[in-house]
């Protein structure tokens, strides 16, 4: 090989037709690398020649595959920034004669970047998401210097290729990474410039339409990107499609439809970019006002307001192209929330006038499809009479529809489906009845509170006479008088019960919502305390008819429809009333309701709504009662949870009368039982709960186990959804007798196969749950001992998974699984007790045995790679080298040589 030892031969080698330029010599990079960093190697001109060279070669390799293109390659983009950088700031390596501000202009005239840089920048795109990760921060600097100059001698055509190829990259990756986006803006700062000067705004606004704007859409419909940068980007896109050229264009007629129609196929495809709409929207009329000047000027009329009114017209006929754009797809929350944002740019910018009749038509429209949504009828209705101060006649209005639409609509519905169509309605959404709650606590009157609690507290007393329930089974029971009544008549009057059934729960979850929400405190004292003695008349109104109608159901064999939902309305209301804070805590002394309460939950056939509500009173009340008959009454609890909680595919809406009696209802119910016990009950029934309750309430728990992939777009409550909640609940690590049962649980399943060699896959598997578990809470919450228990025992099945004869892409999860946990308790400081012959043990098993050796995937790759960097520097410390040096002795040469490559000699 010929040595490069004048500037004449480096020059030669750079442009040599081959690379390397010598056959089974060094490659030219790595020549220039040598030549740059050798400050006695003399070349005249030295950085002008080695950036000449890579641009030169960027340029003409540009459309080489990935894998051989050296735009991707991080040597040239060291070696550039390296050069650039130390010219730029007066250093220099060998003979440099004329400063970077002095070569680097003309230099770049001759050597275009545009090609280069959209050749890059589609590259980016569909590169590995780490290699691109390592690469784009020196790109970056180097740009940060190269691009300016460059950018000056660049038309606005070739700029808006450069601006498009980074769209499109953004696209294909999803690309957010901080360095991706700085050349981004970097671009986009410099497109925006050039479309502001350019003379051809047109040709660059068609171009931009036909193939940028999809791009360009869905990236600020896309969350998570960088706010800053993402700003720059939308600005150049608004500037190419409302400058002035474009709104002079169209200023004639009534809206652009080049834009709507380049829209519409992106709102199709991706209906996250109708949230984009409102922004366009408001953007579009901060443009026109920009230039009003210079739109308005060639009218002939200048009459005073004329700017304003020409502002409005366009405004309007905007947002009428908008809305038409919405009405033309599926009506759902995204489309409502388009519509209600574009709304509120009318009102922010005073678009609308009543004396334009083309206003007038569009908004009408539009509210013509908003009342549509009962949601915004019953939040317009509110917002009305908070405004009027009227929130008590709002409430007395709907307490009393109640009854007349409940009443009109059974003729043709089954009380079921009314009942379930009601609570499902917006109108008792939890959302509309926060809203009402806090309505009547801002707005409601001292005058108002009184009259409004008597009013809703008589109809549910009218409701409940008109449900019979003592005279109606006492009939039921007497034989004699079966015989005499009529059948159809009979049926008629069951249809009637049922039916005042439904209005006593609906009356009852409206006037739970009302009683709550009296504001007490701003009454005057003599007014309170009356309100407090009807409140607590209420209390014992709904205590007696739970009383009465559990009475009826526990003698009935089977379930009752009417007076499960009459006794759960009530008990409901019974408990909202009693932690509302309107009334003084009392001991509960109600014996008879609470054994009335306690022989339902042992029904079977309890509807499960009612279920629910039974369970919740006596969790509530077992502060007033003793130990031993809150157990007995939980024991119930925990006997419904052993026999109906199943993980499979069973899920809870969360609303309490969706679930039914049959089987998947009772899934669903036990479910709902479950969150309820671990979101409000937990601390209580740990005061009273014994051992062994609180160990099958965790076995039940860890039935569900934590899959490999728990991430599901299901809106509904699922069970490995719950085990997470509870596991991050911080409330429940501080529950000190939860947490010990819980960590004794996942130890014994962990201890109780210690003989792995002798332990089957299906067992192994089972632990190795327990350690996947492990990796969702805390490890700070486990002791140093049991930290080191199960790190030893991890280790052990570590071992025995990798000889297994265990499916490849199982041996590599449940191998993952394991070191991923071995990870977190080494990277704790000092947090674990482990001799150095375990130690050692470790790392010679991770670094000989066949599994770390073969690459099963890169998770576990980067997983076993960690977890021996993190084991190696615990040992690493010259203190535990010498107390264990022995130990330590044994293994040092396999380990060194792991490490670095060889082995060192070791003088302990």
């Amino acid at each position: 090989m010929t040595s490069i030892d004048t500037p004449q031969a480096f020059i030669r080698a750079l442009k040599a037709p081959s690379d390397p330029p010598a056959q089974g010599g060094r490659l030219k990079i790595e020549i220039a690398r040598q030549i740059w960093d050798d400050s006695s190697f003399l070349v005249p001109n030295k950085a002008e020649v080695v950036v000449d060279w890579i641009l030169s070669k960027f340029l003409k390799e540009k459309d080489y595959e990935i894998t051989l293109n050296p735009l991707l390659d991080l040597r040239f983009w060291t070696l550039l920034n390296d050069v650039i950088t130390s010219t730029s700031t007066g250093g220099s390596s060998g003979t440099q004669t004329r400063p970077l501000k002095i070569w680097r202009p003309p230099l770049l005239s001759r050597i275009p970047v545009a090609p280069s840089l959209v050749a890059l920048l589609r590259l980016l795109g569909r590169l590995d998401p780490a290699l691109r990760s390592s690469i784009v921060p020196v790109i970056f600097s180097s740009l940060a210097i190269i691009w300016p100059v460059s950018a000056q001698k660049m038309n606005t055509e070739a700029m808006l290729e450069c601006f498009g190829a980074f769209l499109t990259a953004y696209h294909g990756a999803h690309v957010a990474d901080d360095y991706f986006m700085r050349i981004g803006s970097l671009i986009t700062t410099s497109y925006r410039n050039s479309v502001s000067n350019s003379s051809n705004k047109k040709k660059v606004y068609s171009v931009f339409l036909q193939n940028y704007l999809p791009h360009w859409l869905e990236l600020h419909a896309l969350s998570g990107s960088d706010v800053a940068s993402s700003d720059v980007v939308y600005d150049a896109g608004i500037e190419t499609l409302f400058n002035l050229d474009i709104l002079r264009r169209a200023r004639d007629s009534k809206t652009d439809t080049e834009l709507f129609e380049a829209i519409a196929p992106v709102l199709t495809s991706n209906t996250d970019v109708y949230a984009v709409l409102p922004r366009i929207f408001a953007s579009y009329i901060e443009s026109i006002k920009k230039y009003r000047g210079a739109l308005v000027s060639q009218s002939s009329s200048q009459t005073p307001g004329s700017a304003n009114a020409e502002i409005q017209t366009k405004g309007i006929q905007f947002l009428a192209s908008c809305l038409l754009l919405l009405d033309a797809h599926e009506q759902s929350v995204k489309t409502w929330s388009a519509r209600v944002a574009l709304l509120k740019v009318v009102d922010k910018e005073s678009l609308f006038d009543r004396r334009n009749t083309e206003a007038a038509m569009v908004l009408d429209r539009a509210i013509g499809h908003a009342l549509e949504s009962i949601d915004i009828k019953t939040d317009l209705i509110l917002a009305y009479h908070n405004k009027t101060r009227t929130v008590n006649t709002f409430t007395e209005g709907l307490v009393n529809a109640l009854s007349s639409a409940i009443e009109a609509a059974s003729s043709n519905n089954s009380p079921i489906e009314l009942y379930q169509s009601a609570l499902s309605s917006s109108l008792f959404n939890a959302t509309h009845l926060k809203r009402l709650s806090k309505a009547l606590q801002a707005f409601l009157s001292g005058s108002q509170v009184l009259p409004l609690t008597q009013h809703t507290f008589n109809f549910l007393k009218q409701t409940w006479e008109k449900c019979n329930v003592g005279r109606g089974h006492t009939e039921e029971r007497s034989p004699k008088r079966r015989r005499t009544v009529n059948m159809g008549s009979t049926s008629s009057a069951k249809s009637q019960e049922d039916c005042s059934a439904v209005i006593f729960s609906l009356l009852s979850h409206l006037a739970m919502t009302v009683f709550s929400s009296l504001p007490l405190h701003t009454v005057t004292q003599e007014l309170r305390d009356e309100s407090r003695s009807l409140l607590n008349d209420i209390r014992i109104f709904a205590a007696r008819i739970v009383k009465k109608v559990m009475k009826s159901l526990t003698k009935s064999d089977q379930t009752v429809w009417s007076l499960s939902v009459i006794s759960s309305a009530s008990l409901r209301l019974w408990y909202a009333l009693d932690v509302s804070g309107h009334l003084a805590p009392v001991p509960f002394d109600d014996e008879k309701l609470y054994k009335r309460a306690l022989k339902a939950l042992q029904n079977g056939k309890l509807l499960p709504e009612l279920l629910i509500e039974v369970s919740r009173f006596l969790f509530h009340v077992s502060l007033h009662r003793d130990q031993s008959s809150s157990q007995a009454a939980f024991n119930h609890s925990l006997a419904y949870l052993e026999k109906n909680f199943q993980v499979s595919p069973a899920s809870w809406s969360g609303q309490l009368h969706r679930p039914s009696l049959d089987k998947q209802g009772q899934k669903e119910c036990a479910l709902a039982l479950m969150h309820m016990i671990v979101a409000r009950w937990l601390p209580v029934i740990e005061t009273f709960a014994s051992t062994e309750q609180l160990q099958r309430l965790i076995q039940v728990m860890m039935s569900i186990g934590v899959a490999e992939n728990t991430c599901r777009s299901i809106p509904e409550l699922q069970a490995e959804t719950l085990l997470l909640q509870v596991l991050h609940s911080a409330q429940f690590w501080e529950l000190h007798k939860v947490r010990v049962v819980f960590l004794s649980h996942l130890e014994q399943i962990v201890s109780g196969h210690d003989d792995v060699s002798n332990t089957d896959l299906i067992s192994a598997s089972t632990m190795v749950g327990a350690y996947r578990l492990l990796l969702t809470l805390p490890v700070e919450y486990l002791s140093r001992s049991a930290r080191a228990n199960f790190a030893r025992r991890a280790l052990t099945l570590d071992r025995h998974i990798s000889s297994s004869a265990m499916p490849l892409k199982a041996k590599s999860r449940d191998l993952t699984v394991l070191r991923a946990f071995l990870s977190r308790v080494f990277s704790i400081p000092n947090g674990i007790d482990f001799s150095a012959k375990h130690l050692c043990d470790a790392l010679k098993h991770l670094i000989t045995s066949e599994t770390s050796s073969v690459l099963f995937d890169e998770t576990l790759e980067a997983t076993t790679t960690g977890l021996l960097k993190l084991i190696f520097l615990y040992v690493l410390p010259i203190s535990f080298i010498i107390r264990h040096r022995r130990s330590f002795k044994r293994n040092f040469q396999e380990i060194t040589t792991f490490f670095f490559g060889r082995s060192i000699k070791s003088d302990l």
